[in-house]
């Protein structure tokens, strides 16, 4: 069986999927509540801030995912991240070689913004086979210099926009992603299976695809 770590796991979602997918999954949780309800549903997890632990000792990773805290990013709150994604944007190919998210001169008004960065240091240590990251629309920038930074390390990439009433979800999450894998496939988006919605025509449907 193949093993999948899932950093910043929350009460669990991508674990379940990744566990549903065939992955032995360990999940990193800092939140006490989130990590309590993740291990209800009775899937492995660290209760750890990210940022203290050392990936070396999680080898033998082939999948990593992380979503890590919006709160900065999102339009919901003040979005003092987004006066940095430039500045995390340039930094992402450094840290893919080896340099330490907190060695990095960048400004930020809230540290969770820097968050952005560890899953490259994860990655630079356990190499996974396979790479998902997520995060609000507002760090599509980010996840693209993730994107360009494994390609120079042998990956094939893509980071984009996508939503999730395209896949069957009854919800307009927009959410931003990217994938990447150097197992010798192409990584590429998945291909929605329903029609967008459209709030002032309900009635028009996108061709080839199941009804929102």
């Amino acid at each position: 069986m193949k093993n999948a770590i899932d950093l910043f796991a929350g009460c669990g979602g991508a674990s379940l999927g990744l566990h549903r997918a065939g992955y032995e999954v360990l999940g990193v949780e800092f939140d006490a509540q989130a990590h309590a309800t993740h291990e209800a549903a009775g899937m492995e997890c660290i209760l750890a801030d990210v940022r203290n632990l050392n990936p070396a000792l999680f080898h033998g990773v082939d999948h990593l995912h992380a979503s890590p805290p919006c709160q900065t990013f999102s339009a919901a709150g003040k979005g003092t991240g987004r006066d940095s994604v430039t500045a995390l944007a340039a930094a992402v190919k450094d840290v893919l070689n080896g340099a330490q998210p907190a060695d990095l001169d960048i400004d930020v008004a809230d540290e969770r913004t820097l968050l952005t960065l560890e899953p490259a240091r994860w990655i630079a240590a356990l190499k996974p086979a396979t790479v998902s990251l997520e995060q609000v629309r507002g760090v599509l920038p980010i996840w693209q210099a993730y994107a360009d930074g494994l390609r120079d390390l042998g990956y094939s990439a893509w980071a984009e926009i996508i939503n999730a009433e395209q896949f069957g979800v009854p919800q307009n999450r927009i959410r931003a992603w990217l994938g990447a894998r150097r197992d010798g496939i192409e990584a590429r988006p998945p291909t929605p299976t329903h029609s967008r919605y459209y709030n002032r025509t309900p009635d028009r449907l996108e061709p080839r695809v199941a009804k929102w």
